[in-house]
């Protein structure tokens, strides 16, 4: 098969196929991306990945770092079409290749729904397909990385971290306890809240340690 016809295929496939570099930018778009996250190539290439918002940006320093080992990466995520849609995605990550050197990612997007109702699914996949019950830790950890995106409202918040709003609500009461929240504005109807400095300190730790357990985990 020849460069020309490899390239229809991929560009044609119905999986969303990506390809980045190492700032984030677009380099690769094909049609199943168009159609799963609804912008045209012509909206991406050479920007900025258009679903890639501050607080989730670790998943692609982790993408970035695993590649230039020359190493995969599958994980999963949520993430926001152009019309709003809210997706449920299995990502898997792997290194970019211009000629013998290593110049960003191709990311390929799964919808985890459409997954688990595929008759056939690769072993490796599996694992991630199984449900499992967060904890409270994880529920406040996905809400603070959520709200260092800025202001927001509970409801916000549920629809952005994909959290209940009455179970966000709670966890929310525990974290202004813990001084890593704070509510900014309260009336009947609309309640703000914001990370406190120490909420946007822990926050960062956080991520860090996430980070270095997952690359110490690989080269184990």
């Amino acid at each position: 098969m020849n460069s020309d016809v490899a390239l229809n295929v991929i560009q044609n496939i119905h999986e969303a196929l990506i390809a980045l570099d190492f700032k984030g930018h677009v380099r690769f778009w094909n049609k199943g991306a168009e159609q799963l996250f609804g912008y045209q190539k012509e909206e991406v290439l050479g920007k900025m990945v258009p679903f890639i918002s501050r607080d989730s940006f670790f998943e692609l320093e982790i993408a970035f770092e695993k590649a230039l080992h020359a190493k995969s990466y599958t994980f999963k995520t949520q993430k926001r079409s152009k019309q709003g849609t809210f997706l449920e995605l299995l990502v898997t990550t792997s290194p970019l290749y211009e000629e013998a050197n290593i110049a960003g990612i191709t990311a390929m997007f799964l919808e985890i729904d459409s997954l688990k109702k595929a008759t056939f699914i690769p072993y490796n996949l599996v694992p991630f397909l199984r449900e499992s019950k967060r904890t409270f830790s994880e529920l406040r950890d996905i809400i603070l990385f959520t709200l260092a995106k800025g202001k927001m409202t509970i409801n916000h918040i549920a629809t952005e971290s994909g959290i209940n709003w009455r179970t966000v609500e709670k966890h929310l009461t525990y974290l202004i306890g813990k001084r890593l929240v704070q509510e900014l504005f309260s009336s009947e109807y609309v309640r703000i809240f914001e990370l406190t400095e120490e909420g946007k300190k822990f926050t960062y730790e956080i991520k860090k340690k996430e980070l270095a357990k997952i690359i110490k985990k690989d080269e184990a």
